[in-house]
């Protein structure tokens, strides 16, 4: 097998094609209502980030309920 979370990956292509670009928070939470075993933050990082399909699209600005905001990736489907 070529890579691990082949479904998580062709899902979260399905995904922005879809629906276009997502931000990792956006992904994380349509993954985890979607499969029954989710995936957790890190795995999710790494699939993104390493993975030749997708790239970064840029960032924005999430409200945090105790503290501000913090700024998280949005993911584009790669033109390669």
């Amino acid at each position: 097998m070529k890579f691990k979370q082949i479904k998580i990956r062709n899902y979260i292509v399905k995904e922005i094609a879809e629906k276009g670009p997502q931000s990792t928070t956006a992904l994380y939470d349509s993954i985890n209502s979607h499969f029954r075993h989710g995936t957790t933050v890190n795995c999710l990082g790494n699939i993104l980030s390493k993975d030749p399909q997708f790239e970064k699209y840029g960032m924005t600005e999430t409200a945090s309920m105790l503290s501000g905001s913090y700024k998280v990736c949005v993911w584009k489907l790669s033109t390669q």
